[in-house]
């Protein structure tokens, strides 16, 4: 009778199983594409530098550059799309996007406001008309890049000025000729973040299972299976970072620069110390952890930080590994930045976190292996 029910409780547990996989990945796909439905284009730091001199009129001083910057700073509102930053000078400016600090800027140039009182005196002449110079930052995201390169232009024409748009830090798409191989360069963070991140969390499970540690061995045992795991955890991570940039070649039709392999190197490695210190604790909390942050992180690396929801932003933009990866894959791509970027100290906190668990695997107290019915 006994054996009956439990064959009965197995069978009613593996009929179960396919509708909880379903229900997992309902969950985690929900997880994943709520960001992305629910992105908020607001905030985003755009600077405005003005070098107009103004001119002197029998009424009075015009400085119509002065004006335009004091409207549009004073314009500043949490839910606006822009916020809009003064500069003293664009030495400062280039500096600031040397930097990635803005995702756009505009100057106003010294003649400005002669230019305009130029135009309003012979409207015909279209040379007469200023003419305004827009910066978009490439580097600082591509996605934001893109949004602005229309949206800023089309704003600054309702002055009645013309639009100059130069684009910095445009990477590999600057020598590209090709429209499919610009979209496959944009593409290349993008491309990058989820299959190493993947990589890496799926190689440390088999990492972890193929040298299980087991809490019945002494802490010196414990302490060679992990050195054996760890040899093991920077060949599988080097493969990894390989694998990414076959991918990017198979579907962008480039391979990426030099300075990306060590980088991704080194960010599988990391994101692999801290999973496989999550498999050597326990298989079900290496697996759900990886699952959980592949949904949360994945929308943290392909978007700005401005156009992210607010609980990603306060919670989980901060700490995710996709966010990392993101940040130093896009320095090496379009600000032309080597392996050691601003995502890599980060990612190396995150493999430093995964020292210390594999410390506490090791430290402990070791258990008594359970003995069969026959020992006792």
């Amino acid at each position: 009778m006994e054996q009956r029910k439990k064959h009965g409780i197995g069978m009613a547990k593996r009929f179960a199983m396919p509708f909880a996989v379903v229900l997992g990945v309902m969950c985690m796909m929900m997880v994943i594409f709520h960001p992305m439905m629910h992105l908020e284009i607001k905030g985003l730091p755009v600077a405005i530098v003005s070098l107009d001199e103004g001119v002197e009129t029998p009424q009075a001083s015009v400085n119509a550059g002065e004006t335009m910057a004091e409207q549009l700073t004073s314009s500043n509102d949490d839910s606006a799309t822009m916020v809009w930053t003064r500069l003293d000078d664009e030495a400062e400016l280039d500096e600031a996007i040397e930097n990635n600090e803005y995702y756009a800027a505009v100057v106003i140039p010294e003649d400005f406001s002669a230019q305009q009182i130029q135009a309003q005196l012979n409207p015909d002449d279209e040379s007469a008309t200023p003419t305004l110079r827009v910066i978009i930052d490439n580097g600082k995201s591509p996605v934001a890049a893109s949004l602005l390169a229309q949206a800023l232009p089309s704003v600054l024409e309702q002055t009645g000025a013309n639009v100059e748009t130069e684009t910095v830090h445009e990477g590999d798409t600057a020598s590209s000729s090709s429209s499919g191989l610009a979209i496959g360069t944009m593409m290349a963070q993008n491309m990058a973040i989820a299959p190493l991140f993947v990589m890496s969390f799926v190689g440390a499970m088999f990492v972890s299972r193929a040298m299980r540690i087991s809490y019945a061995d002494n802490r010196l045992e414990r302490t060679k299976r992990i050195g054996a795991q760890l040899a093991l955890v920077v060949v599988v991570s080097l493969a990894a970072s390989l694998a990414v940039d076959c991918i990017s070649a198979a579907v962008s039709g480039n391979w990426m620069s030099s300075a990306a392999i060590p980088f991704m190197w080194m960010a599988s490695l990391c994101v692999m110390l801290a999973a496989l210190a999550l498999f050597d604790i326990a298989t079900p909390l290496g697996a759900a952890c990886g699952a959980l942050t592949l949904a949360l992180g994945l929308s943290s690396g392909m978007f700005p930080y401005e156009m992210l929801p607010e609980f990603w932003q306060d919670w989980i933009y901060p700490w995710v590994p996709q966010h990392f990866i993101g940040d130093g894959v896009r320095d090496i791509v379009y600000n032309g930045h080597g392996a050691w970027n601003s995502g890599s100290a980060p990612l190396l906190v995150v493999g430093a976190v995964g020292l210390a668990l594999l410390l506490v695997v090791v430290a402990l107290p070791s258990r008594k292996p359970r003995r069969s019915v026959f020992e006792r």
